[in-house]
């Protein structure tokens, strides 16, 4: 069973509960949406636009996606756990992202 979350509340039970997230995704460059299934890591903010860090289970390997191109977002029952040493903060040196951690991943 999944349960399907509105924008509003579903940074809060995937991140608390470290559960995994599907969405149709649609990148800038393509016209067509397709099904992801990600590991939620962290929320970033970066030039007035938001970003979700997350574990891509087709990719094999951290993403990020945008906001806005994310749609129908299902919150799914199945949960995982972070190595403590993931974190975006690590990757990112000297950039602009903001990193918004919700939740420390053990």
């Amino acid at each position: 069973m999944v349960e399907i979350q509105t924008p509003r509340n579903w940074q809060k039970t995937c991140f608390r509960f470290n559960r995994i997230l599907s969405f149709e995704y649609r990148a800038t460059w393509k016209s067509n949406y397709t099904l992801r299934y990600v590991r939620p890591l962290q929320l970033l903010f970066d030039n007035g636009a938001w970003y979700l860090y997350a574990f891509s289970n087709k990719g094999k390997g951290m993403r990020i996606y945008s906001l806005p191109c994310i749609r129908n977002i299902v919150i799914q029952k199945e949960t995982f756990t972070y190595s403590a040493s993931v974190d975006f903060r690590l990757r990112v040196d000297n950039s602009f992202f903001l990193g918004l951690i919700l939740k420390k991943k053990t």
